[in-house]
């Protein structure tokens, strides 16, 4: 328990306006949000490579839900 009371001790002023290090750190201007350049280059470049194998199965390039479970006319 001596740990625990010597904590309270050290640090009963800590986040309060007496704490001199954090009343600094509200009054600093906010840090600038970091600058995400050409984010979405990657999927762009590769949606093309994509398209290039629908030359496989060229009855589902149009409808491409034709095998699903529900949409299916007759069991």
């Amino acid at each position: 328990m001596s740990c625990a009371t010597d904590y309270d001790a050290q640090f009963t002023s800590r986040f309060s306006a007496e704490d001199a290090e954090f009343q600094r750190y509200r009054e600093r201007s906010p840090d600038t949000p970091p600058v995400l350049e050409d984010w979405r280059a990657r999927r762009d470049r590769r949606a093309p490579e994509h398209r290039q194998h629908e030359h496989r199965f060229p009855e589902r390039r149009h409808d491409r839900n034709s095998g699903a479970y529900r949409q299916r006319s007759r069991y």
